[in-house]
């Protein structure tokens, strides 16, 4: 390219084809710094001086794809054997990125930074662990507004941009979370063959990003006038909350009262997402039987009482919450049973019923009728895992008494044909005991 038509660009070319050839140019240098790996390292400084000179573009789109492109640079070659620590060119492209979203002017370009930051979380080995604080501390300033777009916009559409840059941010927070616990411990999942998530502690996310980012959350979810906002909120409180294992529990003062009054919020999702943050947080706490301490039984007490709510996702996710918390059977097995089966969020469904085997059959026995009607569908229908098939209908034959036949069971609201599965299954389990 001539000197003069690298000037012209900013004039000519802006309407033109120019910013559609530059978006995809960009998209495939990314593409090809992560697959290549090492033998893209020759030519890695060339390549960031010349998408270091697009974050510069009039057009966001363009300087979003610069951004993402920056992300793959930054990590070109990592996962190697032997890998050593980030080169000054590594180390440029990953500096030029944070400072472009913490700077950039339009959502267009800031959405393309957070999408480099997923990049680099996501590329092959682990990211440096030098660099796992200031990508936290980037994520949670794009939850709290605190980056250039968000601050310099007036034009009334602030709500929404806010909205979707800070979720593009915090499905990025578990990741990170997971990375910051592996590089605390030394563990690598890519040897162990775990869950990436799941690095063997309780302790998933780290509570100083959380306590940074909750004033912000806590806002949304309070906020009136934006249900989006709300359910926003309370699925990142439930998500995050988890992570933090017992380290949820100095937060607890000020996420119970929160998700008390948001559990009557006249939106369904929020209410939903409502019941999985209690439910997760309450979890993780382990103060969820303690009312004093969480208010989660008695909010999922109050959902699933006759009066509650109704069949749908709201009613699952207060069900799930429920079986997380430790309410003694004594209380929740009636509310359970009447709750059964799950009408939408079958997310819910494997942890409730596994709860309910640990139930045992004396306390089951007064409640056949229900039983059968809570676990049929998901019998019938085969969407169980095998062993835990199997558990279920090994309980159903004990409860049953020695010939539990279809003709012998009460179906309440249940199908000909769905009885009829059923009882084929169960005749099976009999065949082979």
């Amino acid at each position: 390219m001539e000197e003069d038509d690298v000037t012209e660009w900013e004039e000519a070319e802006v309407g033109g084809a120019f910013p559609r050839l530059a978006e995809a140019a960009l998209g495939a240098l990314g593409e090809l710094a992560e697959n290549c790996g090492a033998a893209f390292l020759p030519y890695l400084e060339p390549s960031l001086a010349a998408v270091l000179d697009l974050t510069q573009f009039p057009q966001c789109q363009v300087r979003g794809a610069a951004y993402e492109a920056l992300g793959s640079l930054s990590c070109c070659g990592r996962g190697r054997e032997n890998q050593t620590a980030p080169s000054p060119a590594h180390q440029g492209a990953f500096q030029a990125l944070l400072s472009g979203l913490r700077a950039e002017p339009e959502v267009g370009g800031a959405l393309g930074a957070v999408g480099g930051v997923g990049r680099i979380l996501q590329a092959p080995g682990p990211a440096p662990k030098e660099w796992l604080e200031p990508i936290g501390a980037a994520l949670c300033d794009v939850i709290a507004g605190k980056i250039g777009c968000l601050r310099t916009r007036r034009d009334g559409d602030e709500t929404s941009q806010l909205a979707e840059l800070r979720e593009a941010a915090s499905d990025w927070l578990l990741e990170l979370g997971a990375a910051m616990a592996r590089a605390q411990t030394g563990s690598d999942p890519a040897q162990t063959g775990s869950d990436p998530s799941h690095t063997g502690s309780d302790l998933t996310f780290p509570p100083h990003l959380f306590r940074r980012i909750l004033p912000s959350l806590l806002a949304a979810l309070a906020d009136p006038a934006h249900p989006g906002a709300r359910s926003w909120a309370a699925a990142v409180i439930g998500q995050l909350g988890h992570a933090l294992g017992a380290e949820a529990t100095p937060f607890l003062p000020y996420l119970g009262p929160a998700l008390r009054l948001a559990a009557g919020d006249a939106d369904a999702e929020v209410r939903a997402n409502v019941f999985y943050a209690v439910g997760r947080v309450g979890e993780a706490a382990g103060h969820a039987h303690l009312e004093g301490a969480w208010p989660g039984a008695e909010l999922c007490c109050h959902a699933l009482r006759e009066g509650g709510e109704g069949p749908g996702k709201v009613r699952d996710n207060a069900l799930g919450a429920l079986v997380r918390l430790g309410v003694p059977y004594e209380q929740s097995l009636p509310l359970a049973l009447r709750s059964l089966p799950l009408s939408q969020d079958l997310q819910e469904e494997a942890p409730v019923l596994r709860w309910l085997l640990g139930a045992g059959t004396e306390r089951l026995l007064p409640h056949v009728p229900a039983l059968v009607r809570g676990v049929g569908p998901a019998l019938a229908l085969n969407r169980l895992d095998p062993a835990l098939s199997q558990s279920l209908l090994a309980l159903l034959r004990r409860v049953g008494g020695p010939t539990p036949t279809t003709s012998g069971w009460a179906w309440p609201r249940w199908t000909p044909a769905h009885a009829a599965i059923l009882g084929r299954l169960l005749d099976d389990v009999i065949a082979d005991q």
